[in-house]
């Protein structure tokens, strides 16, 4: 059942492990209200599913544990569970939609986890999991149906209460429904009065249609920009919940997200860097550490060579993104908890700096950044500027090819020119 005790117990089970991320003004997105945005796009692992993952593992039995976990995910969820089994020493299979984005697909796998992808959307991913788990006898990590999970979401309420105790609405996004479930139960909880809306994706109303006819319905097909959220039927917990807490549920359409997305694109950035840089995770004890850093350190071709050899005999984790920009809460996503960090300090070092959480050691090592407003960087262009050299000169290669076929076909007699032909017979006559 789930209590308020049980997301404070979340709470402080959670406090070691993800970030209190903070609640910032954004004035321009809605300039007729005072509107704060929860950026937990800066959580670990990038996405708030890392709290009902881990609380939710973390209350297994020994049994359970052993028996390894499976889940699935549309991607969130996914690196959740698998930063979560990392820490805990669990074995971890997670089953994706095969439309998942890359980035989410690697780096749940950077976790250690084994990846499983399915021909679908979420609830495909669903199916085959559950498959799986009959199988195999594995523990079934739910993405938002279970009470544990829901408490862990619910640990989103608890922070914007201690950081704004005078909210007067939260608005929450809905696929499967844990996230609202937790947040409006915890909120409703202790403040009665605070307005909880839900907004879920026209072109996947689960939740919305649920609530609307007072009974779970299943959709026999979902089709939205908003991935994360392609739901086709909510759990039984959050539609109780929903049902009880929330105070309506509104719909956007694709147009709407896109339309609204692109007017105010800059705004979503949040200072968003990117950075180039390294990143590797090896066990806690392993003994040539201070070798390897070394190693990783070295802007010598050779020393190079012997760190990507040292990485490779000893099967390390290593994410190379030295050619390539990324968005930096992605490089963050690959780090352990980063608590009371300085982003400003770690951006500005070029050094190799040092993490280490319950089981692995991380360096890294960040090269580049560029902020929003700086001039694009030629990296970014590079593929672009290939594409049109290669077009170009495939195009100049074609063409000669031709003329030397036509030059050689000319000179056999294979060929004869309009016009030439003509003027040869006048000068015959």
């Amino acid at each position: 059942m789930l209590t308020l005790d049980k997301i404070y117990q979340a709470s402080h089970v959670l406090r070691s492990v993800i970030r209190k991320t903070d609640l910032i003004q954004a004035p321009k997105l809605c300039p007729d209200c005072d509107l704060f945005l929860k950026t937990e796009n800066l959580q670990v692992t990038g996405s708030f599913k890392v709290r009902g993952a881990y609380y939710m593992m973390s209350q297994l039995t020994d049994e359970e544990k052993a028996r390894g976990v499976i889940a699935c995910s549309a991607g969130t969820h996914a690196q959740g569970v698998a930063l979560a089994a990392a820490k805990n020493h669990m074995k971890a299979l997670i089953c994706l939609p095969d439309g998942a984005p890359i980035s989410k697909v690697e780096a749940t796998k950077s976790y250690g986890a084994e990846v499983c992808m399915v021909k679908g959307v979420y609830d495909d991913a669903y199916n085959k999991a559950v498959e799986l788990q009959k199988e195999h006898n594995y523990t079934f990590v739910h993405p938002f149906d279970n009470e544990n999970v829901i408490a862990g979401q619910g640990t989103i309420g608890l922070e914007i209460l201690d950081q704004m105790a005078d909210v007067d609405v939260v608005i929450v996004p809905i696929g499967g429904g844990g996230l609202i479930s937790g947040v409006a139960f915890a909120i409703k909880q202790l403040n009665p009065n605070i307005k909880v809306y839900g907004v879920q994706a026209a072109g996947a109303p689960s939740m919305v249609n649920s609530i609307r006819d007072g009974k779970i319905e299943r959709l026999d097909n979902v089709s939205t920009i908003a991935d994360g959220i392609k739901v086709k039927e909510p759990g039984q917990h959050t539609f109780d919940i929903c049902s009880k807490y929330v105070d309506e549920i509104v719909t956007v359409t694709d147009d709407e997200i896109a339309a609204y997305y692109n007017a105010h694109k800059a705004d979503f950035r949040l200072d968003r860097p990117i950075v180039k840089g390294r990143i590797v995770r090896l066990g806690l004890h392993y003994r040539q550490a201070a070798k390897l850093k070394s190693l990783m350190a070295s802007g010598s071709a050779a020393q190079q060579q012997d760190f990507s050899d040292l990485c490779a005999k000893n099967d390390f984790a290593v994410n190379d993104f030295r050619e390539q920009w990324i968005d930096f809460p992605e490089f963050l996503s690959y780090l352990p908890t980063l608590r009371s960090q300085n982003y400003d300090a770690m951006l500005a070092t070029t050094a190799v700096q040092e993490m280490r959480d319950s089981h692995s050691q991380y360096y890294f090592q960040i090269d580049e950044v560029r902020r929003e407003g700086e001039p694009i960087p030629l990296e970014r262009l590079r593929p672009t500027i290939r594409r049109i050299l290669f077009n170009r000169r495939q195009g100049e290669v074609i063409r000669r090819h031709e003329e030397e076929l036509f030059d050689r076909a000319s000179e056999n007699g294979e060929v004869s020119v309009y016009g030439l032909e003509e003027t040869d017979n006048e000068e015959t006559k």
